[in-house]
């Protein structure tokens, strides 16, 4: 017996997350558009999450849920997406609540836009035991979104909805990156039609503790981003970067790329984007090498605006 088309498939990875998997799964079954499919992957956790899981699944036919040793985020949304059948894919995370007319408008969206093929929306951050909330807010537009992406990330990874043919002719997620592969995705389906963001806030993010504060962490997240960023302009070039694994321990692969693209014969305004990231490269990350500082700042010295310069004797570089 054939299964019957769904309009969405929610692609969503849980690792340990028994805490807050329930209220999460409950956000998405309440959605006011119900023509979904549910894929979670339990991403080998060793908490109650799968038991969990398993009873939302026997209660609910939308939900999907697959098993696996652990992979990571990047490797088990994989996973997910070669298992939807949808022709839009939705993302979500486990400690996460989703508004009930989330799905409602960001189809209608689709619908009405065929050239669309990523959309975020608002977001409200949260944490735990704390009734406060502040308003992530967005960048709206296409053409706004494109310019501001080149400089930073302004889509909200978990309240996105994608379209699956343009997710699947870019490849999925680039496996290489362990974090920001949200960034590098949006970078690439920019390339191919129009990423936008809806204003209303339709997903409640949460907050951990130390989430923010996590030096290690920030480090390691500036590293993928630049490379994301790198990987990005290295195609406008006509290049084709590398697939292979980042060492955030020694990330002279990212410093190269970014070398290679100051002396290139990139445009003067995409080397004045570039510039931001490589000022965040050589201020966030103390694992470079002092010639390897020295060199990414010599070469960056002659695209450097007056802004630049101040922000590099404020923080001392």
């Amino acid at each position: 017996m054939s299964i019957p088309p769904v309009s969405v498939s929610v692609v969503m990875s849980v690792y340990n997350g028994e805490k807050y998997l329930s209220e999460a799964v409950e956000s998405i079954l309440g959605q006011t558009f119900g023509d979904f499919e549910f894929i979670i992957v339990d991403d080998g956790s060793m908490d109650g999450s799968a038991q969990i899981l398993a009873e939302h699944a026997a209660r609910d036919g939308r939900i999907r849920v697959l098993s696996q040793e652990n992979r990571g985020l990047t490797k088990s949304l994989n996973t997910a997406i070669s298992h939807a059948r949808a022709p839009l894919i939705a993302r979500m995370d486990a400690d996460d609540i989703a508004l009930p007319g989330r799905f409602e408008k960001q189809v209608a969206a689709f619908d009405a836009n065929p050239r669309l093929v990523g959309l975020g929306t608002a977001v409200a951050t949260f944490t735990d035991g704390s009734a406060n909330r502040r308003t992530r807010g967005v960048i709206c537009g296409a053409e706004a979104i494109q310019s501001a992406l080149e400089t930073r990330n302004v889509m909200n990874h978990p309240s996105a909805m994608i379209q699956a043919e343009a997710l699947r002719d870019i490849g999925g997620y680039r496996e290489k990156f362990v974090t920001s592969q949200d960034y590098d995705l949006w970078l690439r389906l920019a390339e191919t039609g129009d990423l936008d963001n809806l204003k209303e806030t339709l997903l409640r993010y949460r907050v951990h503790g130390g989430r923010t504060s996590d030096t290690k962490n920030a480090h390691r997240q500036t590293i993928y981003s630049v490379a994301a960023a790198a990987d990005h302009f290295l195609r406008k070039l006509g290049r084709t970067p590398s697939d292979a694994p980042i060492d955030t321990g020694n990330p002279e692969s990212v410093a190269n790329d970014l070398l290679a693209l100051l002396a290139s014969g990139l445009p003067k305004g995409e080397k004045k984007k570039l510039m931001r990231h490589v000022l965040r490269f050589v201020r966030r990350v103390p694992v470079i090498s002092g010639e390897t500082r020295r060199q990414l700042l010599a070469a960056a010295r002659p695209h450097m605006s007056l802004k630049d310069r101040l922000k590099l004797k404020l923080y001392r570089i």
